[in-house]
């Protein structure tokens, strides 16, 4: 198992090249901090907020949907969401000061923030909007500067006339009034939206870095080509082509996943309320009125700290309105606005003065709870002013690569030589595979791993991120996530929404190119599957068989199936994942890395196959051996063999989808009941929650990883195995 300390060493390892000062995101995107408390209480079960229950009922699970109101109060307010947000805000407000930070996916919710404002207003009644109120007209210090922040993001290209009557709302509940007391004059509400577009008729240039880098890295998978052909002899004239056609395309890829008629493919995600560098709550729960009182059909989960994790949640924050802050000419959608909150009604300052940025200090030692905060932003706005999109879009690349790659090796056709597509056949090459494994390595962070496959292919395969002052740590949350997974030595449990990113309409031109080049035989559904995560799955598997713990047990729970969600009207809640196609990809995946393992063997039979068909010594040992140890950021292993692949996924991954009938044996009679969680518990004892999914995505995440069994053990028995009883197996 990995632990914080060595995912905190992994990122620094990879922020090494990058480590000064305009490149660095370390306590950007990542980093270590010590905190007084999980949660507020001596239980460690309030360091987890459980919406929509609090608590796993002990009867039958209510069925109401929709918001019930009766005499203006909701019967159940607040929501464990709701209580949660006063709660962060109880606890770290001050009479000194008023710092806040409120982070959601698109508009904040006038119905969540505004629920009880009809209440009597007595603490557990007052509605979210008074409790902010009053946190800022806590301060006595007639000096100090107060400022709330609103961060906000979608792919919706919400406009800043959606949000001005939520945020006026929020602080002028009708004409001539105003829920502050008059003496606050430096109190100002910033409101940034951060979904970076650009018109590319217009600004062509900052296109350019990209293509190039994809262009760079297709390049490096013709090398494997190259080697592919020199090795076994393969007639790979055809997967050339298909290479070849993806280097043409990248401008029309590149195009398509950053047109604007398609709004973005990255924004801000992370789900975040951060108060005076005190106390921090951060989850998958957005503040929507879904997160509201008498709400019960989406299950979410959220963490509470208090000490310096909220020094490094404003940090995080204060990067994407230092870009805000400046103009960014291509970038057609984001915005940032301002308005004084200490007048009578509402007036939006123009020009807009620029937003303060925290100045809270990071402890070194106080506090005996270790946070490792990771997250996901822009980066290349940074290094480089002149390039606006998010590097986020490496990534998305790098899935499109893999899954347009998988597809295309789906049948033998590229294969011309008869004689070779039976050879490969006896040989049992699971070619996709093998070609998923090598396109992660050649994405990987890691030096290390990139010169292992250089040396097994014998080319040079420079470092794309380096050579374009690209810093990988901008994804430092799915990084650590695989990381931890893959070295898992006992299990790993997925609460998740779900595993793959599912078809994007408006990606639905440039499917129909690459389906028109793949043909029918091949047609790709147009879902990213996550293949490094599969591969860190295979990791995990094969690390402890042999060993006194046995195999790692896989848990995965997930949301109901989307075909259930459609018949519904709640489309986007759902997982469209079909779990045999899962295990099949993860087998192939696995076979691979046997596979692998074996042709690096000098004597083993699938080496004399190939030195036999190939007419010659092919490849030595040692650098085959190479190949079998590019594992991206995984040590070595010795995989499962082929033989027993299936069995062991069978045996140790089991898949389940909330919820479950009362029978227990397939979905609730009321299919609207959804799993929106983004947490990762690797062998009891690392454990992630946040705003990150699993599946492919690009956006700009939070989250936090804790290393504390007894927090863990709460978390378990407060939340997932009363989850994991009340679910279904999917087969």
């Amino acid at each position: 198992m990995s632990s914080l300390d060595e995912l905190h060493a992994l990122l620094l390892d990879i922020n090494k090249p990058f480590d000064n000062e305009k490149s660095t995101l370390k306590d950007i995107s990542f980093g270590i901090t010590h905190n007084t408390s999980l949660g507020f209480t001596d239980d460690l079960r309030d360091f987890t907020v459980f919406q929509p229950f609090g608590e796993w009922p002990t009867g039958p699970l209510k069925t109401t949907i929709d918001a019930t109101i009766k005499g203006g109060t909701p019967v159940n307010f607040p929501s464990p969401l709701q209580a949660a947000f006063k709660d962060v805000l109880n606890h770290g407000k001050s009479t000194e000061e008023c710092f806040i930070d409120i982070v959601t996916m698109d508009k904040p919710n006038g119905l969540f923030f505004g629920q009880g404002d009809n209440a009597s207003g007595d603490e557990k009644t007052k509605s979210l909007q008074k409790a902010i109120a009053d946190a800022i007209n806590g301060v006595t210090n007639t000096n100090a500067k107060i400022t709330v922040r609103i961060l906000s993001g979608s792919g919706f290209n919400t406009s800043f006339d959606q949000f001005k009557p939520i945020i006026e709302d929020m602080f002028w509940p009708g004409p001539g009034k105003t829920r502050l007391i008059k003496d606050k004059p430096n109190a100002t509400l910033y409101l940034g939206y951060y979904s970076p577009t650009f018109d590319i008729e217009k600004y062509p240039e900052p296109i350019d870095k990209l293509r190039t880098l994809v262009q760079s890295n297709i390049e490096g998978i013709k090398s494997m080509s190259a080697w592919l052909k020199k090795t076994l002899g393969v007639d790979t004239l055809a997967l050339d082509g298909a290479l070849d056609f993806l280097i043409k395309g990248a401008d029309s890829q590149i195009v398509a996943l950053t047109r604007k008629q398609i709004e973005s493919l990255s924004w801000t995600h992370g789900k975040v309320l951060a108060v005076n560098g005190k106390t921090l709550m951060t989850g998958g729960a957005n503040f929507w009125h879904q997160s509201g009182a008498d709400v019960y059909h989406i299950i979410e989960q959220q963490a509470k700290v208090e000490g310096d994790s909220a020094v490094a949640a404003h940090k995080w924050c204060d990067y994407f309105f230092r870009y805000l802050n400046k103009p960014h000419r291509p970038d057609t959608t984001s915005f940032c606005k301002a308005i004084n909150l200490n007048q009578d009604k509402p007036q939006w300052l123009e020009p807009r003065p620029d937003v303060p940025m925290s100045d809270f200090k990071l402890k070194t030692t106080d506090g005996k709870f270790k946070i490792l905060t990771t997250s996901q932003i822009g980066d290349w706005h940074k290094p480089d002013a002149s390039f606006d999109y998010p590097v986020q879009a490496i990534q998305a690349v790098k899935d499109l690569l893999s899954n347009i790659v998988w597809q295309y090796l789906s049948t033998d056709s590229w294969i011309k030589d008869p004689q070779w597509k039976q050879g490969l056949t006896v040989i049992g090459v699971p070619v996709q595979g093998v070609a998923a494994i090598l396109i992660d390595a050649l994405f990987t962070e890691q030096q290390n791993a990139r010169e292992h496959l250089g040396t097994a292919i014998g080319v040079t395969l420079p470092n794309p991120y380096t050579r374009f002052n690209v810093n990988p740590t901008a994804w430092a949350s799915r990084m650590t996530r695989l990381n931890a997974i893959a070295n898992a030595k006992k299990s790993v449990v997925l609460c998740q929404h779900r595993l793959i990113l599912w078809d994007q309409t408006g990606l639905q031109k440039e499917k129909d190119r690459i389906n028109e080049f793949l043909g029918e035989e091949r047609k790709w559904s147009g879902n990213l599957w996550p293949f490094d995560l599969l591969i860190a799955i295979g990791y995990a598997l094969a690390r402890t068989r042999g060993t006194n713990t046995g195999s790692a047990t896989i848990q995965i729970n997930l949301s109901v199936e989307q075909k259930e969600v459609v018949a519904n009207s709640q489309d986007g809640w759902g997982d469209d994942m079909d779990v045999r196609e899962f295990k099949k990809r993860l087998a192939m995946v696995m076979n691979a890395m046997a596979w692998l393992d074996e042709v690096a063997q000098e004597d083993s039979p699938t080496n004399s196959l190939i030195n036999m068909m190939a007419g010659s010594k092919g490849v030595t040992s040692a650098r085959v051996k190479a190949l079998g140890e590019t594992g991206e950021v995984f040590p070595k292993v010795k995989p499962i063999p082929m033989a027993e692949v299936k069995q062991y996924i069978n045996d140790h991954v089991e898949v389940r989808r909330t919820l479950a009938n009362e029978k227990g044996d397939g979905p609730s009679k009321d299919p609207n009941r959804y799993n929106h969680s983004k947490v990762v518990v690797v062998d009891d004892q690392l454990m992630y929650i946040g705003s990150d999914n699993t599946y492919p995505a690009y956006c700009e995440e939070h989250g936090i990883w804790i290393e504390d069994t007894q927090a863990i053990k709460q978390w378990k028995e407060k939340i997932f195995n009363q989850l994991w009883k009340r679910s279904y197996v999917d087969k």
